[in-house]
């Protein structure tokens, strides 16, 4: 599948690469906010693509899946280093769905202008890739809640000026704003597989008030599998234009690179596996395009189409990935050559938001149950 761009969107493509061409080289993959991609956060946001997602009443484009698939599908090609799936998409959703008008008002305007850097903080040791039941519980008090739990592998949680925080209250799932910096809440922060950062951040007696609750307490649950399928979807498309650029490096490659006295890519084994990675890059494309303009429908449907396009893409880049080093030879396990840290981002999404097995079953149960 591939969607018919209309004028604006084409113009998104073409403005986002030029942008990464101007300010990034896949060879800078330090991660961003506190580390060397700092000032390409606020490149994005005069750029306007952090106000994406943001609704047009708080000063956004109110733009959707297919806008941020053009986006995330530049970003995979140039290998950045920024949270902008954690930040600019699933947060900017969360908040957009459940808060206030207040909140609303308060918040995206600033997180599109660079000024406010949220991140959801949803994922537990003990529930694994599931969202829905956390064990991390809010408990009323005067003044508004108390919070305890511990989330993991919180994605730029250490340089976040806020957390949005999945909690239990009173056996119903809500969602939090909690300043980082808040008392009792402590953070363990660590360098991940691709040249980024994450942390596990523990919550001990976290006192909040009762504006820290992101709109109506106990209505979250539907708005955290929505952001969660929104984030996926765009991991997927970030996948892809990974996939492609390796699919690239690999095709140059084999065209100049001579072998008994012929190029390596006139033997028709090598052909045969460079057609192979085509087709599953193209089936990934597909699906990726498919899930990306799905996000609107309903949340079966929407989750069949996401859980479809991310297993197809977690099994597709580790054989592309597999390939591209094989290919290359020796110097595809060095740093020589960006192949291996393509390769290190790939295995990181492949174990975001839910990897293939995780979406083969929900595929199968969402399938079932239609």
């Amino acid at each position: 599948m591939q969607l018919q761009l209309s004028e604006e969107q084409r113009l998104l493509a073409d403005t986002t690469r030029r942008l990464l061409d101007r300010h990034h080289h896949v060879s800078r993959r330090e991660m961003g906010i506190a580390g060397s991609d700092a000032g390409l956060w606020t490149t994005f946001a005069e750029a306007g693509l952090l106000s994406l997602l943001v609704p047009e009443a708080q000063g956004g484009l109110g733009a959707g899946g297919v806008e941020t698939h053009i986006v995330m599908e530049e970003m995979g090609r140039a290998l950045v280093a920024v949270p902008y799936p954690e930040a600019a998409v699933m947060a900017t959703c969360l908040i957009a769905d459940l808060a206030s008008p207040a909140q609303r008002d308060t918040w995206l305007p600033a997180m599109a202008e660079g000024h406010l850097l949220l991140v959801p903080a949803l994922a537990e040791p003990q529930t694994g890739y599931g969202l829905s039941t956390p064990g991390t519980v809010a408990t009323r008090h005067a003044d508004g809640f108390v919070l305890n739990g511990h989330k993991s592998v919180v994605v730029a949680g250490d340089a976040a000026d806020g957390l949005l925080v999945s909690a239990r209250a009173e056996e119903a799932v809500c969602l939090f704003h909690v300043p980082r910096d808040a008392p009792g809440v402590r953070t363990l922060a660590y360098p991940t597989i691709h040249g980024g950062t994450a942390a596990e951040i523990t919550f001990e007696g976290v006192r909040v008030g009762e504006d820290a609750s992101v709109g109506v307490p106990g209505a979250a649950g539907p708005a955290i599998a929505a952001a969660a399928d929104r984030g996926a979807a765009a991991l997927c498309a970030e996948s892809v234009g990974i996939m492609t650029a390796l699919f690239e490096a690999v095709l140059a490659y084999v065209k100049q690179r001579r072998q008994f006295g012929a190029t390596v890519g006139s033997f028709q084994a090598v052909q045969h596996q460079l057609v192979d990675a085509l087709l599953l890059l193209e089936e990934a494309r597909s699906l990726a395009w498919l899930a990306s303009s799905s996000l609107h429908l309903p949340p079966q449907q929407r989750g069949l189409r996401v859980s479809a396009a991310k297993h197809k893409a977690d099994v597709a880049s580790r054989h592309i990935a597999e390939k591209a080093v094989q290919l290359h030879g020796g110097i595809g396990m060095t740093d020589e050559l960006p192949i291996g840290r393509y390769m290190r981002r790939l295995i990181a999404i492949q174990h975001t938001l839910g990897d293939a097995d995780f979406h083969l079953r929900r595929f199968a149960a969402s399938g079932a149950a239609a």
